[in-house]
């Protein structure tokens, strides 16, 4: 016999995690599935990136936000299961569900809360040959602390919010902020576009970088080459570090979607 729970949240980030929390408060019994090993969800790409969008917060660190959602969470006391994917759910006689792991075990709920947003979601790659040998040295799809900046010389690839995000924390860091973006204007929060305006960064539009240059026997950048794609003038700069917030690929956590019996 498996237990029963009242509820079954399927997604481990902000969502999920405060479905089990509300879960908690109306006396529910509680379960919340995540396939990572650490709840959080997507926030837990940005540790030290200022959150400005969330309401009732001012604006907090990642890490931190991170933190208060589990600790909140926890309140009740939620099953957790943590490395879990669903791969299958199926809708019983007296109307209760069965919830299939990639582990083989059967999870059993009156109820499901999908709370899985996009999916699992990895950050998209540089497109540039032989970027995957600076990783983890000086090409970055996340930052894990902000001191490795300090008094650099930082390209930020990218115009969405997470890009602008991290070129506007970095400004009072690092000793240059250069940003390059593929079309003419940002589709950023007006207000973060408007502070990276006013301030010393070098910002080049309608431009992509086409490669990347390394230090003599080194795996570390020493210029990006940025094509202007309306011109089609290129040029070399000088970088310390360069990030890359293109966005995300996603595995859809959904699949198992349509094999629900209702």
């Amino acid at each position: 016999m498996t237990e029963m729970f009242d509820v079954t949240i399927i997604g481990g980030g902000p969502a999920g995690l405060y479905s089990a929390f509300y879960s908690g408060l109306r006396g529910m019994k509680t379960k919340l599935i995540e396939s990572q090993s650490k709840l959080g969800g997507k926030v837990l790409l940005y540790p030290e990136k200022m959150i400005w969008d969330v309401g009732g917060q001012p604006p907090v660190p990642g890490h931190t936000f991170v933190k208060q959602l589990v600790v909140q969470a926890l309140t009740f006391e939620p099953t957790v299961c943590l490395d879990t994917k669903v791969e299958y759910v199926e809708k019983t006689a007296d109307k209760h569900f069965l919830i299939t792991t990639n582990h083989g075990e059967i999870h059993e709920t009156k109820s499901i809360i999908l709370a899985v947003g996009g999916g699992i979601i990895y950050p998209k790659r540089l497109d540039c040959p032989g970027a995957e040998k600076f990783e983890g040295e000086t090409l970055h799809y996340t930052v894990p602390s902000l001191k490795l900046f300090y008094q650099k010389t930082v390209v930020v690839s990218g115009g969405g919010n997470g890009a602008i995000d991290w070129a506007v924390e970095l400004l009072d860091i690092a000793k240059h902020v250069i940003v390059v973006y593929r079309q003419g204007d940002f589709p950023a929060h007006e207000a973060q576009v408007e502070l990276l305006r006013k301030r010393n960064a070098t910002i080049l539009l309608n431009s992509t970088i086409e490669a990347l240059i390394p230090h003599d026997h080194q795996n570390k950048i020493k210029q990006v080459v940025v094509k202007n794609v309306v011109t089609e003038e290129t040029n070399a700069i000088d970088t310390d570090h360069l990030i890359v917030s293109h966005g995300f690929d996603r595995e859809d956590s959904l699949q198992f979607a349509s094999s629900i019996q209702l």
